[in-house]
């Protein structure tokens, strides 16, 4: 009896191992066409992949605010197939980098080179000037989001910019 369980913790502790070895063992996935959308949607940054292996790899995505994968946040995990909506990302004019990483029960790759990504910025409608009311203003329509922050560029009688 004794002997049995001994064998069956062993065995245990073996397991134990191989999965924990099979974490930090390290695969080669080379990463391909790695893109983030550059102003294609404002609701999300698209973003794809491929890999020159052909497997069942499941992909981590992680995203950060410069190009040191060491700041970058896990976005997503278990991600399967190529492709990836970060639909989270909400400041427009904030470029946003990513990185991908495939994993497997083998182990994990490297992170991929960063990608670049931002959303589409729509700007208002019916922006006018105040039709000489006023001097100093120009109306806009309400904005829903406070953060957006505009940048008026306007033409005097002489042509100059201003």
């Amino acid at each position: 009896m004794k002997k049995t369980i001994v064998m069956c913790n062993l065995m245990i502790l073996l397991l134990a191992f191989e999965v924990f070895s099979n974490e930090n063992k390290t695969i080669n996935i080379p990463f391909m066409n790695v893109t983030a959308g550059k102003g294609i949607c404002s609701v999300g940054i698209p973003i794809k992949w491929q890999t020159t292996k052909k497997n069942d790899f499941h992909f981590q995505i992680f995203r950060g605010l410069t190009d040191d994968w060491h700041d970058a946040d896990l976005l997503a995990d278990n991600v399967i197939g190529n492709a990836y909506t970060d639909s989270s990302a909400k400041d427009f004019g904030r470029l946003y980098y990513y990185w991908i990483r495939a994993y497997d029960q083998s182990g994990m790759s490297f992170v991929s080179q960063p990608v670049q990504g931002y959303l589409e910025f729509i700007p208002p409608k019916n922006v006018r000037a105040s039709e000489g009311v006023y001097i100093d203003k120009i109306l806009f329509p309400p904005i829903i989001d406070k953060n957006v922050k505009f940048e008026v560029w306007r033409n005097d009688s002489s042509g100059s910019k201003k």
